[in-house]
């Protein structure tokens, strides 16, 4: 949702001069390499794809540690110094109480696994921490508790089953609660004895982390991300440990022989309050809002419109782009070599509705959409381009919304969001839809994520990269172009909003390509 609100505001289409913040907490690329996982769909390519133009279009980012900004930037995510802001994340007023070290060490009865029931939260390394332990220590613990949310493992395996398995050999009672809220877990934690244990393998700023430090409970963390920015420095060695077994064996070795504290947190709740409703009153008091381009200054669209044996479908086509509440656009078809004669007739009269608009007809032997398309752009005087199939249905703004979003965004290429329909006339309502992604070129890899061709074109962009492929016979030439601009260096936009009527047809040109 954020993505394409930030799309239409960046196109000057919608919420003018509204601020957005985006709070970076757990980029879908970042989990995925914490938990050792390469993405095995499209979708994950989607998302990082959208999280980047979030954060790359946001008015501010904030970040509850210095180092996921700094992760993000080490993997190309756009993110200047001027817009990102490190603000710890906020805590309720009833889990503030107890901040600060306890005066005394207190002893450890029973250790608790505080986290979800997952790889990445530490579920293997603390199993293999506690088989490190030697008997003296496990005689000294009176049971084992896994508080947290069961998930199925890697493989299927549910998390219970696998805590079962490795805790069958530990000699100790070990206990499994995954239906506590959050009140019933902070009380238990507070109860004298208990140490919690996040051994996460990768953490940004966690919330078991926090409310422990707000709540005085004593615990040991592994020593990543962004966990080390929680704690002041001279308590790592006692709080925090390296994620392997034996130092967190030892560490919890530490505290059932020794005793431990609770930590201190490192930033007071009061201040980072205020730091958030500070950043919350600068955004909200600057507005920008950027002109719209006066009537006069609205370029020459030329419309490249493609025919082939739809002369009725045409007729729609054209009525479409007379109802434009764009002024300035000329009409340029190109008939690719239409045998039919009822298509022949059409064309006949057109040129009669056509001069006094100054709009040309050009007819040539039938070369496929490719090489028509190019010829209608090799024909047209305008300083945009807007291709269209003549079984589409443009919707009145459509010219109109495109030039100004390409005007306000700055984008070579503008395609938009389209609704399907079949038969002869669209319904009154817009109901399928198809809102692709715009310029996303990993995306791209997988499917068209980029749009349909009826897209509009600065000029000279399309002719940098040569135009459309004019391979006789296969289709997706949208998509290979739109490709072969996003790879080239231009930059692909997608207008939220659906601007024309897609027709679907049986025996279309696309399901006879081999995608």
């Amino acid at each position: 949702m954020a993505y394409y609100v930030l799309l239409a505001k960046g196109q000057g289409l919608a919420y003018e001069g509204l601020p957005v913040v985006v709070n970076a907490h757990g980029p879908t690329a970042w989990a995925l390499e914490a938990n050792q996982q390469l993405p095995d769909g499209q979708e994950y390519v989607d998302l990082d794809f959208m999280e980047r133009e979030c954060v790359r279009r946001a008015d501010r980012i904030v970040s509850p540690s210095r180092w996921l900004l700094e992760w993000m930037r080490s993997h190309q995510w756009e993110i200047s110094s001027g817009r990102a802001h490190v603000i710890p994340n906020l805590m309720p007023a009833e889990l503030r109480a107890g901040t600060g070290s306890a005066p005394e060490r207190q002893p450890v009865r029973r250790v608790v696994f505080f986290g979800r029931f997952e790889m990445r939260k530490g579920l293997k390394l603390f199993c293999d921490a506690i088989s490190c332990l030697g008997e003296e220590e496990r005689r000294r613990l009176e049971r084992i508790v896994f508080l947290g949310r069961p998930l199925l493992l890697p493989g299927g395996l549910d998390s219970r089953s696998y805590i079962a398995e490795r805790s069958a050999r530990w000699g100790l009672p070990v206990e499994i609660w995954t239906d506590k809220n959050r009140d019933e877990a902070v009380s238990f934690l507070q109860s004298p004895g208990t140490l919690a244990v996040m051994p996460s393998l990768a953490e940004n700023s966690p919330y078991t982390v926090l409310e422990c430090l707000s709540l005085g409970i004593p615990f040991l963390a592994s020593k990543v991300g962004g966990i080390p920015e929680m704690i002041p420095p001279e308590e790592h060695r006692v709080h925090l440990c390296e994620p392997a077994p034996q130092p967190l064996a030892d560490r919890i070795a530490q505290a059932l022989t020794h005793g431990i504290r609770p930590a201190s947190l490192a930033w007071d709740h009061a201040t980072v309050e205020a730091d958030w409703l500070s950043l919350l009153r600068d955004v909200g008091g600057r507005k920008q809002i950027q002109p719209v381009p006066r009537a006069e200054e609205r370029p020459l669209v030329s419309v490249c419109l493609v025919h082939y044996n739809r002369p009725q479908m045409l007729a729609q086509a054209l009525d479409s782009i007379r109802a434009q509440t764009y002024p300035n656009l000329e009409v340029v078809l190109v008939d690719d070599g239409s045998p039919d004669p009822e298509a022949q007739s059409f064309l006949d009269g057109l040129p009669a509705q056509f001069e006094p608009h100054g709009w040309r007809i050009i007819r040539q032997p039938n070369l496929y959409p490719g090489a028509a398309r190019n010829r209608a752009a090799r024909e047209a005087k305008g300083e945009f381009l807007l291709f269209m199939d003549d079984d589409n249905i443009a919707r009145p703004p459509l010219v109109e919304t495109l030039v100004h979003a390409v005007l306000r965004s700055g984008a070579d290429v503008m395609t938009c969001a389209l609704s399907f329909f079949e038969g002869r006339e669209p319904p009154l309502a817009l109901k399928r839809l198809w809102i692709p992604l715009g310029g996303a070129v990993g995306s791209g890899a997988f499917y068209n994520a980029f749009g349909d061709a009826n897209a509009l074109w600065r000029r000279e962009a399309f002719w940098r990269i040569g135009g459309y492929s004019t391979d006789y016979g296969v289709a997706f030439e949208d998509w290979e172009l739109f490709a072969e601009a996003v790879l080239s260096g231009l930059r692909l936009e997608m207008v939220p909003e659906p601007l024309f009527w897609y027709r679907v047809q049986d025996g279309s040109r696309s399901r006879a390509t081999d995608s």
